[in-house]
This record gives structure tokens, C-alpha cells and sequence, in this order.
């Protein structure tokens, strides 16, 4: 009977040890003080921004450093953080079972390069102004003139239309803002003026475009315009040099 309740002691024991060292391994991971975040970049191509200036920018906003205990780390404020940076569009910040902090970083993307006045800036996918990175130019289409929001609006408007729908999508190099809410369009590998009007019906003004490029192509005649107006609803007007 003795050696019975001796058994179950031992187990009982054995159970406690092996508790209390977890509990005290995981008290003491949760002292650990990471010294750095880790980054991983959803995309690795074109960065606008790099690992050592999202941590000195966070090491600058958090508190002064990020060397404090885990427990007392807020990751919600981290992702805030850097989301708030202005190349940055999302974050996701976590620790890792060894108690390393890691951010994976979704970086924003132009798709336009404005330039109004002295402004100089970028429109990225979201509609959004984005400001120039000193790691990396992007190749995209110029838009000039004097810009609203309206005029951005309908600048995305139109290079969501184009990249997704148009025929000349690998062939446009900008947008000038004319007057009254008007747009041209600037080809790469034609000299002469593309006068859009306004972003309104869109589907019928390429279409007129693309079925007057047809034709001038084959006739050779392309070469010969100056100017295409695509601004009126049923006729497409043609301008020679």
C-alpha cells in the first residue's frame, strides 16, 4: 500500500515539475526583449521603401525603442504605426514562437506619376497621393496640368479603363489636364495630339479610336494626322498636319 501511495507521489511530483518548468520557460519568453523587427516585404520587386528605414522610422515613433518586454508590446499600435508611413499600405506585425517580432508589409503602388505645378508625387491603385521613393522610380504614365481631386478621380478613373480594357495600354505615356474637366492622351510612338473630352463613355471613344487606328494603319495614313478628337458621341474627327 506504501509503495502504491510512494508511486502516485512520484508521478504527482514528476506532473508538477514538468508544469512549473513550462510555466516558468514561458514566463521567462515572455521577458525576452526582441531588439528588432523583421520585415518581410509582400513583394520584392521595385521596394520603395527598405528594412532599415521602417525600423529607424518605428524606433522613432515607438517610445524610443523597441528593446522592452514582449508583454508590454501592443502589435495593433505597431501595425498602426506603420501603416501610417507614408509609402507603406498595409502591415501586419506578430511574434513568432521564439519571440521574434515580425511585420510583413504590404508597400503602396503607383500607377501615375503626377506632376502640377511644384508638386511631384505619385496616384497610387487606391486613388491615393504617394510621394516619391529614393530607392526606386516607377515606370508609369505621366499625368501634368493643374490637378483637383475631381481631375484625380477621373484621371484613375481612366487609367483603370485603359489597363484593363484598351487596346493602347502598353502604348500610353500620360495624361494632360485640359481646361473644364478635359483630358488628352500622349502615345509613345505617335507625335500627334489625342483629345479625349471628358472620362464620360469611354467604352465608345476606344472604340471609335481603335476602329479609325485599323484603318489609318492600313492605309498608311496614320502618320498624317496632327490631332484626333474623340470627344463627340458619334464621329471621331481627324486632324491633318
Amino acid at each position: 500500500m506504501l509503495r502504491k501511495i510512494w508511486l502516485v507521489l512520484q508521478y504527482v511530483l514528476l506532473l508538477v515539475a514538468v508544469l512549473g518548468s513550462f510555466a516558468f520557460s514561458n514566463y521567462r519568453n515572455e521577458l525576452r526583449k526582441p531588439e528588432e523587427l523583421h520585415i518581410n516585404f509582400v513583394s520584392q520587386e521595385n521596394l520603395y521603401i527598405d528594412e532599415a528605414t521602417v525600423n529607424k522610422l518605428l524606433i522613432q515613433k515607438f517610445e524610443g525603442s523597441l528593446n522592452q518586454a514582449k508583454e508590454r508590446l501592443v502589435l495593433n499600435r505597431l501595425e498602426t504605426i506603420l501603416s501610417e508611413i507614408p509609402l507603406v499600405e498595409s502591415a501586419q506585425v506578430y511574434l513568432t514562437i521564439d519571440g521574434e517580432l515580425r511585420a510583413k508589409i504590404a508597400q503602396r503602388q503607383p500607377i501615375a506619376r503626377v506632376v502640377s505645378g511644384s508638386d511631384v508625387y505619385y496616384l497610387d491603385r487606391l486613388s491615393e497621393k504617394m510621394p516619391l521613393s529614393k530607392l526606386h522610380s516607377a515606370r508609369v504614365p505621366l499625368i501634368t496640368g493643374t490637378t483637383t481631386k475631381e481631375d484625380l478621380d477621373n484621371c484613375f478613373e481612366l487609367l483603370n479603363f485603359i489597363n484593363e480594357e484598351s487596346f493602347i495600354k502598353d502604348d500610353l505615356v500620360g495624361i494632360h489636364i485640359e481646361e473644364k474637366g478635359s483630358y488628352s492622351l500622349r502615345l509613345r510612338a505617335e507625335d500627334f495630339e489625342l483629345y479625349l473630352g471628358s472620362v464620360s463613355n469611354l467604352p465608345n471613344k476606344i472604340a471609335k479610336l481603335k476602329a479609325f487606328y485599323n484603318k489609318a494603319k492600313k492605309d498608311s495614313i496614320w502618320s498624317q494626322y496632327r490631332r484626333i478628337d474623340l470627344s463627340f458621341d458619334n464621329q471621331l474627327i481627324g486632324t491633318k498636319k
